[in-house]
């Protein structure tokens, strides 16, 4: 199973990534042809989250843990764990903001 993940999955998920991208490419410019001031808005949106994204990489730690320093995790370097360290902590933060803006809204239409 751990040959399959490593030889198969990553390479998977990173065709998925490419795909996702490209629709997100062929998309903006539709909608920048169809409507142009809210391209403004998509590209204005996608820069926040890029720099949000560049701002965790960043202060991510890169230190491996007791657990992963045994011989059956010798491939994990720093740089990996920074990676994944920066891959938890945006889906931590996104997934609050995201629940707190859904509770926030529910209330303010309650509200309204």
């Amino acid at each position: 199973m751990e040959s399959f993940v490593t030889n198969w999955g990553i390479n998977i998920a990173l065709w998925l990534v490419y795909i996702a991208i490209g629709l997100i490419v062929v998309f903006f410019i539709l909608n920048a042809i169809k409507n142009p001031k809210s391209a403004f808005k998509s590209i204005l949106s996608a820069g926040v989250l890029a720099l949000f994204l560049i701002i965790v990489y960043f202060t991510a730690s890169d230190s491996i843990g007791k657990v992963f320093q045994t011989a059956s995790y010798a491939y994990l370097t720093p740089s990996i764990m920074k990676y994944v360290t920066a891959g938890i902590n945006a889906s931590v933060f996104l997934l609050i903001a995201a629940l707190a803006s859904w509770v926030l809204l529910e209330v303010y239409n309650f509200v309204k």
